[in-house]
């Protein structure tokens, strides 16, 4: 099912199947968008469901074919936090944002699509277009920021997220880096 990735020095398939027999299979018929865990942690969305075969000893058999999509997207980063801002009045009682982490530790990969200079308050730099693979669906307005050690800035601003569009699709943020 698929092609073999790598995985910590193994070659491992993205897409595999999962043999349940009914009797383990406690919250109802599994469905398309589930999630399966393995004993290594490893998590699987369910893309297809076929069951309610009988097995040679009479058991009823679910068969999912799943995708783990932190292998068959490669998200390796983890250093990845999105702040959201905070406003508070200052001593003058100017509003001030102040940033606190709303998602941090999840799996995710930024790749940068464009690259131009530019000029902001008389300050020349690089402009840089992104796209931030995420693991799962997360919160995401445009009033937040990403932190990520690869921008010039550190930060990335988020213009747009976009949530999966099917199962073994990924959310996606459209972010920038501005100097």
């Amino acid at each position: 099912l698929g092609s073999p990735v790598p995985s910590a020095g193994a070659y491992q398939s993205a897409r595999i199947r999962f043999l349940f027999p009914a009797a383990l299979v406690l919250n109802g018929p599994p469905k398309p968008g589930d999630w399966v865990v393995d004993l290594e942690d490893n998590r699987f969305r369910v893309l297809t469901v076929d069951g309610q075969a009988r097995d040679g000893s009479g058991y009823t058999t679910w068969v999912c074919e799943c995708l783990n999509l932190v292998l068959a997207y490669d998200l390796s980063s983890t250093g990845v936090v999105i702040e959201e801002p905070r406003l508070r009045l200052d001593a003058a009682g100017v509003g001030v944002r102040e940033w606190r982490t709303r998602f941090s530790g999840f799996r995710c990969k930024v790749v940068k699509l464009l690259d131009e200079t530019a000029e902001e308050r008389a300050i020349r730099g690089f402009k840089g277009s992104f796209a931030v693979y995420l693991e799962d669906e997360l919160a995401v307005t445009d009033q937040m920021r990403v932190v990520w050690a690869g921008a010039l800035t550190g930060y990335l601003e988020i213009l747009k997220y976009h949530p999966a569009a099917a199962l073994d699709q990924l959310p996606v943020i459209d972010a920038e880096a501005v100097p």
